[in-house]
């Protein structure tokens, strides 16, 4: 992986992180408790931005031990926490 991508990626998890705390835990909901899940946590319907100045797009997060796993759309996959990012 280059710097540059690098770099980018560790600033997207600092906004992600940095957004996901705004909601507070009001908005986290515990899904499936002992079940196998596909995520560790997934944001949903949030703007993200890919850190090659190309315009936002709506789209979910899922997070996986301390990384971002996979960013799209992830209805019907699983998480242990879910947390809403619309709006």
């Amino acid at each position: 992986m280059s710097k540059q991508k690098d770099v980018s990626r560790r600033e997207f998890i600092l906004q992600t992180s940095r957004a996901a705390a705004g909601f507070g835990l009001g908005q986290l909901l515990l899904i499936g408790c002992g079940s196998k899940a596909d995520f560790d946590l997934i944001i949903e319907g949030g703007q993200v931005y890919d850190g090659r100045g190309n315009p936002p797009v709506q789209a979910d997060v899922g997070i996986r031990k301390d990384r971002v796993a996979e960013i799209g759309n992830l209805t019907g996959r699983t998480a242990q926490n879910r947390l809403s990012a619309k709006g």
